[in-house]
């Protein structure tokens, strides 16, 4: 049997597997979609090569290029003071020439995120492929991709991979330092979209409000990005997300049986939405976040029966109705 589900455009999915439907997002050809190049504007190169004997003028000359950062008066005097101290940091020189020898070229990264701008485009059609700058933000793991309608900007300082020193140097921990590698820009880029879309969760809400949420980032991670691996899309190992695919039943009768699910004490259910190593509740051998992963699995199952597309999930607030009519039940 063939079913018509519509995710910005009509696609016709095939049974596979045990009856079961192919994720919509799956099938989904954006080979003819059109968006403008994507260059990353390398603002740091720009920075770091700049011949400080003649600051003012030389900052004046970016200006136009590197505006958003910038600002109108570079080469007001307090402007070129704070410059210059920041490019002759001795940590942020040396956090610029290791971004140089693994970044001499970010072909792939653009290449990357050129597809994964063609499924945006695709889903969002008045959306304009903003302009991608790179720059070195002094390990800001806060914020390591920005976004707004027009720009998109990658701290390209936290994507060195998990051995760079300066990482320790700030003690990040192990599991976090490991996600901090090339293969995560495409994913932290559409992560950073996603929250354009997604009305923020307030922090006093139920627990089902905060697992829909983070059910949602992840599913718009799907839609954009659906060659890449679970695994990337939630920063999980293959073990930690096997873990939580054969536990899956164990994780649900957990949450209800604790009265979790519409709890609005956050202490409650912290341990199950918190970035960690593992959930202390299910042992060192389990995997972190795992509320977000069941919010992901209920998001996904409301999205294989409802004829809703990805915009109107997004705007959808009531976390309640997304699960029950997802029908989940693992």
């Amino acid at each position: 049997m063939k079913i018509l589900v519509y995710l910005g455009l009509s696609l016709t999915l095939m049974l596979y597997g045990c009856g079961q439907n192919e994720p919509r997002y799956a099938n989904v050809d954006v080979s003819d979609v059109e968006i403008k190049p994507v260059e990353i504007q390398r603002y740091e190169k720009a920075l770091f090569t700049l011949e400080q004997d003649n600051m003012a003028q030389a900052l004046d000359s970016l200006k136009g290029q590197y505006h958003f950062f910038l600002g109108d008066n570079p080469s007001a005097p307090d402007q070129v003071m704070r410059m210059k101290e920041y490019l002759n940091d001795p940590l942020l020189q040396d956090i610029y020439d290791k971004t140089l020898e693994k970044y001499p070229s970010v072909e792939e990264t653009e290449k990357e995120l050129a597809q994964m701008f063609r499924y945006f485009k695709n889903y969002f059609p008045a959306k304009e492929t903003p302009k991608v700058y790179s720059y070195i933000s002094g390990i800001d793991y806060n914020n390591p991709m920005q976004y707004s309608d027009s720009v998109l900007i990658i701290a390209i300082d936290m994507y060195l991979g998990k051995d760079f020193d300066a990482y320790q140097k700030v003690n990040v921990p192990d599991y976090k330092a490991k996600t901090y590698a090339q293969p995560y820009i495409p994913v932290d880029a559409a992560n950073a979209i996603a929250k354009r879309f997604i009305k923020p969760r307030h922090p006093k809400g139920k627990f089902i409000n905060h697992i829909i949420h983070h059910g949602k980032l992840l599913y718009f991670k799907d839609a954009l990005l659906p060659d890449k691996s679970d695994t990337l899309k939630i920063k999980y190992t293959s073990d930690q997300l096997e873990w939580c695919e054969a536990s899956e039943k164990d994780i649900w009768t957990f949450i209800v049986e604790n009265d979790l699910l519409f709890s609005g004490k956050y202490s409650d259910f912290k341990k199950l939405l918190s970035p960690g190593p593992f959930t202390s509740e299910f042992g060192r051998d389990s995997a972190p976040r795992i509320g977000r992963w069941v919010g992901w699995q209920i998001v996904r199952a409301y999205m294989d029966k409802k004829a809703t597309n990805l915009d109107q999930l997004m705007k959808m607030q009531d976390a309640r109705k997304i699960l029950k009519q997802s029908q989940y039940k693992p």
